[in-house]
């Protein structure tokens, strides 16, 4: 159970709640750029005002932030010409309240992180119970034999030599069933090579790890499951670096910008062959993250549509995952891309399976306007912050299926806040995932596999 210091949690965030309230200031005067600008300088005294070990834990999330705000800036600043939407940017004031959701979403984070001590030590390898550490050598090996089956079924059509995109590939190189769903699942197997690491079956872990990453680069992609490696790497890794001195910590940190810095290195590179002009990629790619909220403020400024919000429900209801199945949905993403791009574009996009970025804090605010924004930052906030602190407590306790089961959440939690998409927190897995965790957390029980002289198989044992 989270128990929370309130006033340890105002003392800690005094500057915190000082930037909101500055932030709710400039949101009441955001037709003049100077609210812009002021509403940007007290963003970055808030990032300087946290624990930075906080940007490492939620490190796709600090992403999204970074490059949301960076985004924005660029459009309400610069006049450009935005591909996908088809018009040119133009200042509309939208920054304040962008920057006021996303500090309010860390604030809940920061309150988590006040809350009773979620039992964070590390772990000697000589601590491990044997049938973990078991679980753990014998899921990395069986990780590799499926990320190795991945990539010999991809081996003989290289995406960066055919110079086309994750999107045109996946239509011309159809995969089988089989493959298609290892693909599916392999975030989610990446946890036991990068536990290897963690518990010093360093080889092991990182050839798996690359053998992912060249499977990855071998069909397209340019940064997205990269990324993803890195933010389960952080999380993992995440008690070894909470329990570093501040210049370790600084290491970290750095490890992890030149990190990124590859990354983006290898998407230019990547996106060298699909594109002529690597400058304007940049550029367009930057302008991307903020567009929608952009466009949506833009349009929906002082309106609301509350009714409309049924068809959130619906969308649930029915079920549809796969972007194509989409076509002409008006929820979530799939309604702000027809609210703010010409319907023929849209409807081209979605057919390819590719999607605009960052819908979420958008389609808040089409919804219910500037209070939308501050309830969405909150509770999926809540959600987030239970969520990984339920995988870094499932660490603690050795306990491997809880972890999955985290892992698996985080994965959705994060398609959720930037598409504002919920259809799959509803489906069967996660349904079942819910049951688990409420009947072990209640009964107080541990799951994991029991692996003794006798058999192989999966207990349950009360801690």
């Amino acid at each position: 159970m989270y128990k929370i210091n309130i006033k340890n949690f105002f003392e800690k965030n005094f500057i915190s709640i000082l930037c909101i309230l500055v932030l709710v200031f400039c949101n009441v005067f955001s037709e003049y750029k100077e609210a812009s600008i002021l509403s940007i300088i007290v963003f970055i005294v808030y990032l300087k005002s946290n624990d930075i070990t906080l940007y490492i834990k939620y490190l796709a999330f600090a992403f999204m932030m970074f490059s949301a705000i960076a985004g924005t800036v660029v459009i309400e600043f610069y006049k450009l010409y935005l591909n996908e939407l088809e018009t040119y940017s133009c200042y509309v004031g939208s920054i304040p309240l962008l920057v006021l959701s996303y500090q309010i979403l860390f604030m809940v984070f920061n309150l988590f992180e006040n809350c009773k001590k979620l039992n964070i030590s590390n772990i000697s390898t000589e601590k491990l119970d044997k049938s973990y550490y078991f679980i753990i050598k014998f899921g990395t090996i069986i990780t590799f034999i499926i990320y190795l089956i991945m990539f010999l079924s991809v081996i003989e059509n290289a995406a960066f030599l055919l110079n086309i995109d994750r999107f045109v590939y996946a239509s011309r190189f159809k995969k089988s069933s089989i493959v298609g769903i290892l693909t599916n699942l392999s975030v989610n197997f990446s946890l036991f090579p990068l536990l290897s690491i963690l518990y010093g079956k360093k080889v092991w872990g990182w050839v798996t790890i690359c053998l992912y990453i060249l499977y990855c680069v071998w069909v397209g992609n340019k940064f997205g499951p990269f990324f993803t490696i890195l933010c389960v790497f952080c999380l993992v890794y995440y008690n070894k670096v909470k329990e570093q001195g501040k210049k370790k910590i600084l290491k970290s940190v750095s490890l992890i910008i030149i990190a990124f810095i590859f990354l983006i290195i290898v998407s230019i590179i990547i996106s060298n062959f699909t594109s002529k002009n690597n400058a304007d990629f940049i550029f367009q790619r930057t302008a991307q993250q903020g567009q929608e909220w952009w466009k949506t403020y833009d349009i929906c400024k002082g309106t609301m549509h509350p009714m409309e919000f049924k068809e959130e429900v619906n969308a649930i209801i029915r079920g549809n995952k796969n972007v194509v199945e989409n076509i002409g949905s008006k929820n979530g993403i799939y309604r702000i891309m027809y609210l703010t791009a010409p319907t023929a574009k849209v409807n081209f996009k979605l057919s390819t399976g590719s999607l605009y970025t960052e819908a979420g804090f958008a389609s808040a605010y089409y919804y219910f306007g500037f209070l939308g924004n501050i309830i969405f930052a909150m509770v999926m906030g809540i959600i987030i912050a239970v969520t990984f602190n339920g995988f870094v407590q499932a660490l603690n306790n050795q306990d491997i299926i809880k972890m999955l089961i985290f892992l698996r959440f985080f994965q959705l939690e994060r398609s959720s806040f930037s598409m504002f998409t919920f259809y799959d927190m509803f489906d069967v897995v996660s349904i079942v995932s819910y049951f688990i965790l409420i009947v072990s957390y209640r009964k107080n029980i541990k799951l994991f596999f029991d692996v003794g002289k006798k058999k192989l198989g999966i207990s349950l044992k009360t801690r």
